[in-house]
C-alpha cells in the first residue's frame, strides 16, 4: 500500500491537477475583488441626508421688518439639541379648520436649553407674502410637525449601525 491518502490513477487527472490557471480566471479574480473593494468605497463616500419628524408646539410666530416670518417652536428633543442650529427646517401645521396642511421653510437660527430635553427652537424663514402664496400663520400653543435635517451619514454607516443593532439585540 502507498504512503499517499490519495492515489491519481489517470494520467489526465495528474496533468490537470498540475496545470496552472488560466489567466482570465486569475485576473478575473482580481477584478471581482477590485470592484468589491470599490463597491465598499463608494458605500462609505455616498452620504443621505437624514429628516427627523418632531412634534412641536408654537410659543410664538411673528414677521420681521425685512418681511420674512420666523418664530420659535417647543420641541422635546435628545442629546444634540444644540446641534440643530443652522439645519434646514420645515414647518408643518393644518391650514384653519382643513385637512389640508400649510408648510414654512427657513432655517433653525437659535437653540436654547429649557430642561433635561426640552428646547427653544428660533427659526426664520422667507415671508408667505414673499411666495406669492395666502397663507395662515400657526397660533400660539398649536401643535405641528417639524422636519428637521438632523445630518447626513454614509451608506456604510448605516448598514453598520443596523448590523450593530441587530447583534447587540441577540
Amino acid at each position: 500500500m502507498t504512503d499517499q491518502k490519495y492515489e491519481i490513477r489517470s494520467e489526465d487527472v495528474a496533468e490537470m491537477m498540475n496545470r496552472s490557471s488560466p489567466p482570465v480566471v486569475l485576473w478575473g479574480n482580481t477584478v471581482i475583488l477590485i470592484l468589491l473593494a470599490a463597491g465598499a468605497l463608494l458605500l462609505d463616500r455616498v452620504r443621505l441626508t437624514q429628516y427627523s419628524e418632531i412634534p412641536v408646539v408654537v410659543k410664538n410666530m411673528r414677521l420681521d421688518g425685512q418681511g420674512r416670518c420666523g418664530g420659535d417652536l417647543a420641541i422635546r428633543y435628545g442629546h444634540g439639541a444644540e446641534d440643530l442650529k443652522g439645519r434646514p427646517i420645515i414647518l408643518q401645521y393644518p391650514k384653519g379648520q382643513s385637512s389640508v396642511s400649510e408648510t414654512i421653510s427657513g432655517s433653525v437660527t437659535a437653540v436654547e436649553k429649557g430642561g433635561p430635553v426640552q428646547y427653544t427652537l428660533t427659526f426664520l424663514a422667507l415671508s408667505p407674502m414673499q411666495t406669492g402664496r395666502d397663507v395662515d400663520l400657526p397660533d400660539s400653543g398649536q401643535v405641528c410637525t417639524a422636519k428637521i435635517n438632523t445630518g447626513s451619514r454614509s451608506i456604510f454607516q448605516m448598514i453598520r449601525r443596523q448590523f450593530s443593532l441587530l447583534v447587540g439585540q441577540h
